[in-house]
């Protein structure tokens, strides 16, 4: 299991502070953050119901190590997390989107859990 950059991000961290611009009606903001891709097995075509309970928590954990990280940047304020599923999976993701709350406890103790920290992840 590793966590490694997305070979074609959305999103870039380095591109320094966030710029807004207002364009008409709407506002136009600099695409910052991280995209990242969790491999959590060698094998593609494994599903977490089909790997150790140990490898599961070792997935979740690393989940959690990232968000952990992220969440230090204070130009992120969101974070979504989407697993791509299958052949369909590679070409479509689903994703479920969840708002951060970049003060909530990611250690679970706020009830949040790690799916509040601030950027986007992917795997």
């Amino acid at each position: 299991m590793r966590v490694v950059p997305n070979k074609f991000p959305a999103l870039h961290a380095g591109r320094g502070e966030v710029h807004a611009a207002g364009e008409g009606i709407y506002d136009r903001i600099d695409g910052v953050g991280a995209h990242e891709v969790v491999i959590e097995s060698p094998d593609h075509f494994a599903g977490l119901g089909t790997l150790p309970a140990a490898h599961v928590g070792e997935i979740l954990g690393a989940y959690r190590e990232r968000l952990l990280a992220l969440r230090k940047d204070p130009r992120l304020e969101y974070v979504l997390i989407f697993k791509n599923h299958g052949v369909a999976g590679r070409r479509v993701a689903r994703a479920p989107a969840l708002p951060a709350d970049r003060h909530a406890d990611p250690a679970g103790a706020g009830g949040g859990g790690a799916a509040r920290a601030g950027s986007a992840t992917s795997g």
